[in-house]
């Protein structure tokens, strides 16, 4: 088992061939967390295997934290995205995830940059 799942739930979705999605979910703020404060629950490393893309696969992954979240009692669910991964935020719309500007970030890792857009669903209490 990798250290993270040990820390944290990591979802798996997969078919008769392998693996084709995978989503972390980190239940409130801590070492994994990116943007989650308190009261809040956080999306991290979601992704869909381009093959599974628009099979269910990523709804399910998404449906289930969600689910997660909202057992856990959590006030919301924070995630961030690429500007270029339009596909995910229409789910993310889809599911009633709406921009956070004021929790966009500009990452520079090993000399790469990128810019990452913040989300958030206020979930039922």
């Amino acid at each position: 088992m990798s250290e993270r799942a040990a820390v944290v739930p990591v979802l798996v979705a997969a078919t008769e061939f392998g693996v084709v999605g995978t989503l972390t979910y980190v239940p409130g703020p801590g070492p994994l967390a990116e943007l989650a404060q308190t009261g809040d629950a956080e999306i991290r490393m979601f992704a869909v295997h381009p093959s599974a893309q628009g099979t269910g696969a990523g709804s399910a992954l998404l449906d289930f934290a969600i689910q997660m979240a909202t057992d856990d009692r959590r006030r919301s669910m924070v995630l961030s995205t690429s500007p270029w991964m339009t596909a995910a935020q229409a789910l993310y719309a889809s599911r009633g995830f709406v921009r956070e500007p004021q929790l966009d970030r500009f990452e520079d890792s090993s000399g790469v940059s990128f810019e990452l857009f913040a989300y958030r669903l206020t979930l039922p209490r």
